[in-house]
């Protein structure tokens, strides 16, 4: 009945039909808790309590809860297995075993995981990779949070367990990021930065070990292309510079990894960083062994610069001396060329005067005769003064040495007479002197037009072309000659001419920028289209 319950003890009563409340009601009444107990009696009549639900609403359980339509509990302890079907919630819940929901499972409050307590996806035993999450405490006051997937240690591509990280549009799942537990390996799809990234390199982790040849590195960066590109699938990422991995396939295939799911290639930049470290080591010691040639070669250029140094100083004295021995030439040629126009018009002039020389010649030897008959008369006379008379120094008195003086028609006008007549006869010593000069200078003059015949001169003004020798002058007879030219430019060319039998042949004294040559008895004068001054004179 309803009717309350007035006794100790619990008792299980029945809702009668159309009352209010529960269908069955468990009351308790005395000083024991009140709720349901279910057990079993064993051997020797001892009850085991399995589960009890008590009175104020906590239920207890020795193993484990199956609840297919879902359980929902406000503050529970779970020290064994929980099994759900439907959804578990709960806002304080501790499972001290595992739990297992076929729905959702929720904590309003949170849920905490025992240390060393993991929280498990899937059935361990259903023939699939165990994948947890647990929360360990691996020291004093260090915790971790451990993620674990599988036991597959492959690589990416080779058939490894992975995370994947992404996103999910229209249905359709994009993976974005994947870390192979087994390998380590991580997979980025996007844009990966940070403050740096290490790479572990400890030799102690490697194996296999060869030096990379230097020249052969530094041929294969040689050939190194870098782009500027866009990635096609992410766009966000922006224009990156950086090299296509085929290519970097063929130069170091060590540095390239293909992907075995897809295909897709990617470079180890790490590995080109440390190929052009070194590229950069190996240029480097080139670079030193280049420097100390450079700095060797600087040394010598400063020794060559001293030289040519000294060699300007000099070639400027020699242009000096060139410069002077050409103005001087230029002079030189000048008088000669004065010199051989004078001697053609004293040719001349002693050619037309010959004949006047010849009755000169003539008249000399007539008044040598002459001359010769009055020098005997003029030296009897003086004998004859110098016996008989003696004058005084200052010529105011002469003395008369004769033993006897006899005068006879002796005035004065016969010593006037006397005085002219020797005043005359000095006058004519006088020009008897100036006749025997003049005849010295006829001889003399007679004697260079001898030599001037005999001696051949000339000159010449001539243009000598690249090919196109000019002819100087023509020998008319064997014998030495010199031979000198000038032109404008400052070249120059001095030589003996030696002509013997009829052939010329030069010997040259000095030149530059013009050459003499022989062909027969002709001199002839080689340049290089130049207008040419010449003369010649033979000298025996």
């Amino acid at each position: 009945g309803s009717q309350a319950i007035a006794t100790q003890g619990s008792y299980l009563q029945w809702n009668r039909d159309g009352g209010s409340g529960r269908t069955f009601l468990v009351n308790q009444r005395g000083g024991g808790g009140g709720g349901i107990s279910f057990g079993e009696v064993t051997t020797g009549n001892v009850y085991t309590e399995n589960m009890t639900l008590s009175s104020t609403g906590n239920l207890v359980s020795a193993g484990s809860i199956t609840a297919n339509g879902g359980l929902s509990t406000t503050t529970g302890t779970f020290s064994g297995a929980v099994g759900v079907s439907g959804n578990l919630s709960g806002n304080t819940a501790g499972f001290g075993g595992a739990v297992t929901t076929g729905g959702l499972l929720t904590a309003n409050s949170g849920m905490q995981l025992a240390t060393g307590s993991s929280f498990r996806f899937g059935v361990f035993n259903e023939n699939t990779d165990d994948i947890n999450v647990a929360r360990l405490n691996v020291a004093g006051d260090a915790s971790v949070l451990r993620f674990t997937l599988g036991d597959n240690g492959n690589s990416d591509g080779f058939g490894s367990d992975e995370f994947q990280f992404g996103s999910i549009g229209f249905g359709t799942f994009t993976n974005s990021l994947r870390i192979a537990p087994g390998s380590g390996d991580v997979i980025s799809r996007g844009y990966m930065q940070a403050t740096s990234f290490n790479a572990t390199s400890d030799r102690r982790l490697k194996k296999n070990i060869t030096v990379q040849e230097n020249n052969s590195v530094l041929e294969r960066l040689e050939q190194l292309q870098t782009y500027s590109y866009e990635y096609i699938n992410a766009p966000s990422v922006g224009r990156r510079i950086g090299v296509i991995a085929q290519e970097i396939q063929s130069l170091f295939p060590e540095a390239v990894s293909t992907s075995a799911e897809n295909g897709m290639m990617s470079v180890d930049y790490n590995a080109l960083g440390a190929m052009a470290a070194m590229g950069v080591g190996q240029l480097n010691s080139k670079f030193k062994v280049l420097d100390g040639k450079v700095t060797l070669q600087g040394e010598k250029l400063l020794e060559l610069d001293g030289k040519v140094a000294q060699h300007n100083t000099r070639i400027g004295a020699l242009e000096s001396w060139k410069t002077e021995a050409v103005t001087r030439m230029d002079n030189m040629q000048g008088a000669i060329d004065l010199n051989i126009q004078k001697i053609a018009e004293n040719t001349l002039a002693i050619q037309t005067n010959t004949k006047a020389i010849e009755r000169l010649d003539d008249a000399l030897l007539t008044l040598d005769g002459t001359v010769k008959g009055n020098t005997d008369a003029i030296a009897a006379i003086n004998a004859r003064w110098a016996r008989n008379f003696t004058a005084a120094e200052d010529g105011s008195s002469l003395t008369v040495n004769a033993v006897e003086l006899k005068v006879s028609n002796f005035t004065a006008q016969q010593m006037r007479t006397n005085s002219l007549y020797t005043q005359r006869l000095e006058a004519e010593i006088a020009k008897i002197a100036e006749l025997e000069v003049n005849n010295l200078r006829a001889n003399t003059a007679v004697a260079n037009t001898v030599q001037a015949e005999q001696v051949n001169t000339g000159s010449i003004q001539v243009y000598a072309g690249v090919g196109l020798p000019a002819v100087l002058f023509a020998a008319k007879a064997d014998g030495h000659y010199t031979v000198s030219t000038s032109a404008l430019d400052g070249s120059y060319a001095t030589a003996t001419v030696i002509v013997n039998a009829g052939q010329a042949k030069v010997v040259s004294v000095s030149s530059e920028g013009i050459e003499l040559v022989a062909e027969g008895n002709m001199v002839k004068a080689i340049a290089a289209g130049k207008s040419i001054k010449a003369s010649w004179i033979k000298m025996g």
